[in-house]
């Protein structure tokens, strides 16, 4: 795994204290308890497929050999972005569950082909349609 740095990956966080601030959340300073947790996971796949042309059908069945055709390789890399609000004001040490008071998944992101601010207006998005965030989750 590789973590994501940089001005996106400060982008991304900026934008999400931004979307918890106009909500009416604090952030908790360095070293005291927080009720809520942000976990922000970056997810990036590379699929690589393979395909052969196969014409068997337009030879002759006693041709002495197979036709050769190349195999063709294409590849696409594809990124996710997942936004977990964690409770932790009601953890639970005995049983250690930890609950998940929101999800957010954004997909196709940090591919190389989108801008910072389509980035960033993808989180604004998530929050936008969760209008059920706020203080007094």
């Amino acid at each position: 795994t590789t973590n994501l740095t940089g001005a996106t990956a400060t982008a991304i966080l900026q934008q999400i204290a931004g979307n918890m601030n106009a909500r009416g959340y604090v952030k908790a300073a360095s070293g005291t308890k927080a009720d809520l947790g942000i976990d922000v996971v970056y997810f990036q796949n590379t699929y690589v497929y393979t395909y052969t042309y196969d014409y068997w059908g337009y030879y002759y069945p006693y041709y002495p050999y197979y036709p050769y055709y190349p195999t063709y390789y294409t590849s696409y890399t594809a990124g996710m972005c997942m936004i977990e609000m964690q409770d932790l004001k009601n953890y639970n040490p005995t049983t250690q569950k930890l609950y998940i008071r929101w999800t957010a998944f954004i997909r196709g992101l940090l591919t190389g082909t989108h801008t910072t601010s389509e980035i960033t207006g993808s989180v604004d998005q998530a929050f936008t349609q969760t209008p059920s965030i706020k203080t007094s989750l």
